[in-house]
């Protein structure tokens, strides 16, 4: 490590280290410790007298308990302690009034302890693959986290509307589990969310709106017609409004509600299109339309879907959902006279993600009341 003692950074990852080098506590001025990807059992009381220090990482090495005296460097923003053999953080954890991330996956953590609710600017926390049966409540006292994630857990449930109520910031959940055993008994919708590989949220907010909708908590399947049939109509440019229209489909499914949706990439290869898509229309109970101006300018929508699904609603009583994607002449179609989920002045592309997140919700439940 030479004589740089005047050194803010120190990075002794994948050094093979056995020990915690006792020369680091020379490093007064450091501010970044980086021990991860070593066999360290233990951190000594003295690392407290690196009062400086900002970031600690010490991932992946064969630490099995945290001492209280660590918990003295007051100005800690990052403690990354993943991968360890950690069984309790001490309650000496609340002394970090300054701490903004604190990720602690892959431990043999059974709950938090409570002084967690005094970190009031922590904004990121991992708690992934522990063995905890119960969601930490104190996590909800957390009122500035933005990222949280509890992957490859084994909660019988979590307070999905608390989640929403007392932490208004968050921004990412992340719940995937890729072993979920259906025979576990854990809540419908915590299973709904482990099914999600990436930022849970929009889906955490849709199960919500299900839950508060359904005074069992959704443990039984609704009825509704499982003959009931979706058909979703848009322009491939705006493909990405799709694909969050069919997460939510999807979130009810699971919920329990029973119907069918079809889609045009559906359609298999080999298969006649133009006759695919008449007889999905044909079929067609409620129809979601996805307009744009790449929607109102499609040759083949405007003179095959539209007409034949004008047909539906007038024959068969084929319910039209509309979400306006983008600013266009909605009021000079054809379909002009629909009422839509958000208005012709508020599309899509012109709202917030918590905005869109909310028109989406609205979109499900119109789909709910109709099925």
């Amino acid at each position: 490590m030479g004589n740089i003692i005047f050194a803010s950074k120190l990075d002794l990852s994948n050094k093979s280290l056995s020990e915690f080098p006792k020369e680091i506590l020379k490093y007064k001025n450091l501010k970044k410790l980086n021990l991860s990807n070593n066999s360290i059992n233990s951190l000594p009381a003295e690392i407290a007298n690196l009062k400086r220090l900002k970031v600690l990482d010490i991932s992946n090495n064969n630490i099995a308990a945290l001492g209280a005296k660590m918990f003295d460097l007051k100005d800690l923003e990052v403690l990354i302690v993943n991968g360890n053999k950690i069984r309790t953080l001490p309650k000496q954890i609340g002394n970090l009034a300054k701490l903004k991330n604190l990720s602690c996956s892959g431990n043999k953590l059974d709950n938090l302890p409570e002084q967690i609710s005094s970190l009031k600017k922590l904004r990121f926390l991992n708690i992934s693959n522990n063995p905890m049966v119960s969601f930490p409540d104190c996590i909800l006292n957390l009122s500035r986290l933005e990222t949280l994630s509890i992957n490859k857990n084994k909660f019988n449930s979590i307070p999905k509307d608390k989640i929403l109520d007392c932490l208004p910031l968050l921004k990412r959940l992340y719940c995937f589990s890729p072993t979920i055993d259906e025979a576990y008994d854990s809540d419908r919708g915590l299973k709904i969310l482990q099914r999600e590989k990436g930022n849970a949220m929009k889906m955490l907010k849709l199960v919500a709106a299900n839950v508060q909708n359904d005074p069992q908590n959704l443990p039984k399947m609704k009825t509704t017609d499982p003959n009931k049939h979706i058909f979703i109509s848009y322009s491939h440019q705006d493909v990405k409004y799709k694909d969050e229209i069919e997460k939510g489909l999807k979130a009810i499914t699971y919920a329990g509600f029973t119907f069918s949706y079809w889609v045009d990439t559906q359609i298999a290869s080999g298969d006649i299109f133009k006759s695919e898509i008449a007889n999905e229309i044909a079929k067609a109970d409620i129809v979601i339309f996805i307009v744009s101006i790449n929607f109102m300018s499609s040759k083949f929508i405007q003179e095959n879907e539209l007409p034949a699904l004008l047909h539906q609603a007038k024959t068969k009583g084929t319910r039209f959902l509309i979400l306006i994607a983008r600013k266009c002449p909605f009021k000079h179609s054809i379909l002009g006279d629909y009422q839509t989920v958000n208005t012709p002045d508020t599309p899509m592309n012109g709202l917030s993600e918590h905005e869109q997140d909310a028109v989406y919700v609205k979109l499900v439940e119109d789909v709910i009341s109709n099925i």
